[in-house]
């Protein structure tokens, strides 16, 4: 008795016959009869890759076939006439109508199925989760930041706005708080601005956590990391995306947003947006260095926690070129995996550019992989794969100094009043410009 054929042998018939080989020579190679190469190959042809699979017994009549053809034209039409309803929905219309709320009707499940027979449904779309540090308990300061934005806020008399917030998990101290005037959402520069003025400050921090917003991850099921978050990695900052949303993550800075409401914008006027920027540098002052915590023997948090006014991990904006270091880029995007569907020319697009992969790709779903050896993303379909190279991996591009805001640093001479005249210790933060002037804030020593 001839032993069945399984839909791996099938599927590789077919591939050897694209490839040129003729069926008795397919046949040899994989230990099957010269007419069983030839059947399935016509059922190849006539079905496509459905004609490949056969099943044993009764030939199967379709989902709902034990129910009344009236009723499944009725769950045709109502699914013509509502393009977006799924089982559930045309289930609970079935249950509606009085022709059919008396009567037996068909399960979620069995809709669902009838659904995707009658070629109603969209194929799954494979997922693939962003690579993302762990979540470990936070034992000592700047360990973990939290930083999120506060979008879309009303200022009387000036306009929409938004601000960025960053806080230690650790301490809870406002570590940098920026204004981003004229803007409902702040775009990539806003972040990057806020992240060199709070590293300037405080150092760098071990890892920063994040929501899944749009500016951090672009596309959707399985996101590719923007330009912003390799930044962050080449710096050596590792990158947590929190997997629950607040306030059961995010906690923190969450508060900081209400907080700030509060006491720094709540009832009052401002002339201009450089004063709104200056009621938000002095409350983060006064919450971090003056204001005496109940929980901390009513001494402020700077009191409290003496090394968090410094992470000791050196940065500066001045030498950030020597400090990026690509290959942690590129190790972070070697750990993921993505999946997109090329258009009708062989192009996909991943991570905001366009890669061409050829007219014979067009329409396929690709898996993408990124080889750091090669610094080239690798597209694969069945057994067919090519590479394109990631020539826009940069420290120039992912520094993206030409954006605004600008920010710079410099140091602050004291006049020589005394005979033993030196230069002091502390520098000056050059900060937001919003009128082209800069602004400058001295930092604890």
């Amino acid at each position: 008795m001839a032993k069945h054929t399984t839909l791996e042998e099938r599927k590789l018939m077919i591939r050897l016959a694209n490839q040129g080989l003729s069926k008795r020579q397919i046949a040899q190679q994989i230990g099957r009869s010269p007419y069983t190469v030839r059947k399935w190959c016509r059922r190849y042809r006539e079905h496509g890759e459905d004609g490949l699979r056969s099943s044993m017994g009764r030939p199967r009549k379709g989902t709902l076939s034990t129910f009344p053809v009236s009723l499944r034209q009725a769950l045709l039409m109502l699914r013509r006439i509502h393009p977006g309803w799924g089982p559930l929905s045309l289930l609970a219309a079935l249950r509606e109508d009085p022709q059919w709320k008396d009567k037996r009707l068909p399960s979620r499940s069995q809709i669902a199925l009838f659904l995707k027979e009658q070629g109603l449904t969209k194929p799954r779309r494979p997922h693939a989760a962003p690579p993302s540090a762990p979540k470990v308990t936070v034992t000592h300061p700047h360990m973990e930041w939290e930083m999120d934005a506060q979008v879309n806020i009303h200022i009387p008399g000036l306009g929409r706005a938004s601000i960025i917030n960053i806080v230690d998990v650790f301490t809870s101290i406002h570590v940098a708080a920026l204004l981003c005037p004229n803007t409902r959402k702040p775009d990539a520069a806003c972040y990057r601005q806020v992240c060199r003025m709070a590293f300037s400050e405080f150092g760098l921090p071990e890892q920063i956590s994040l929501d899944h917003d749009t500016i951090f991850l672009s596309g959707s099921p399985s996101p590719f990391p923007s330009d912003f978050l390799l930044w962050l990695h080449s710096i050596t900052v590792k990158v947590r995306l929190i997997t629950a949303p607040p306030p059961k993550e995010h906690a923190r800075v969450e508060g900081r947003h209400a907080l700030v409401d509060a006491q720094a914008l709540e009832g009052r006027p401002f002339k201009c947006w450089e004063d709104v920027q200056r009621a938000l540098d002095a409350q983060r002052r006064f919450t971090n260095a003056v204001y005496p915590v109940p929980k901390l023997g009513y001494k402020s948090r700077l009191e409290a926690f003496p090394s968090a006014r410094h992470s000791g991990r050196q940065y500066s904006l001045l030498h950030e070129k020597a400090l990026l270091d690509l290959e942690k880029a590129k190790t972070y995007l070697a750990k993921g995996k993505w999946y997109r569907q090329s258009n009708a020319k062989g192009q996909c697009r991943l991570g905001g550019r366009v890669y061409g992969l050829g007219k014979a790709w067009a329409g396929r779903r690709v898996e993408i992989t990124y080889s750091p050896e090669k610094n080239a993303f690798k597209f694969t379909w069945q057994d067919q794969t090519t590479y394109k190279p990631a020539t826009w991996l940069t420290k120039e591009t992912l520094m993206a100094k030409e954006t605004p805001p600008k920010i710079r640093l410099a140091q602050q001479l004291p006049l020589p009043f005394t005979p033993s005249f030196k230069v002091s210790s502390y520098t000056t933060l050059v900060g937001y410009d919003f009128s082209g002037q800069a602004r400058g804030t001295r930092l604890p020593d």
